[in-house]
């Protein structure tokens, strides 16, 4: 998705507050799966992982419109 830094940055503060509306063990498993996508990112370069983006970032992506990667 090609696009202005400012529009990004609107995604983030709206996932942000998504986030932050969480309590309890989803808040807790968002934050894990957030940790262990930025350590595979960091680690061996790719950002998926099989169980948490089933359970959690499937909602994130359905909010940008579904086909984003």
């Amino acid at each position: 998705m090609v696009s202005v830094p400012r529009l990004f940055t609107r995604f983030y503060d709206v996932m942000q507050a998504k986030i932050n509306e969480l309590t309890g063990m989803k808040r807790r498993l968002c934050e894990w799966g957030i940790q262990k996508k930025l350590y595979n990112l960091e680690h061996y370069g790719k950002v998926t992982h099989t169980i948490y983006d089933a359970l959690v970032f499937n909602k994130f992506r359905a909010f940008l419109g579904g086909r984003v990667r």
